[in-house]
């Protein structure tokens, strides 16, 4: 069973020294096991599905 609270004094200890810069991202993780990971774009595509859901506006009575 994890400690959750000796990870969690762990993880704030690391994050004011610094020390979380070094380990390893959930990105490489995937990617060593061989899952694809897909690039992050900031651009949007030529036909790209939007991720937000677009309401009609509202009239004012």
């Amino acid at each position: 069973m994890p400690d959750l609270k000796k990870d969690i004094k762990e993880t704030e200890q690391a994050i004011k020294s610094g020390a979380y810069k070094s380990w390893i991202s959930l990105e490489k993780i995937l990617a060593k096991e061989g899952f694809l990971v897909a690039e992050k774009s900031f651009t949007k595509k030529k036909h790209e599905i939007s991720g937000k859901n677009k309401t009609k506006g509202k009239r004012r009575a």
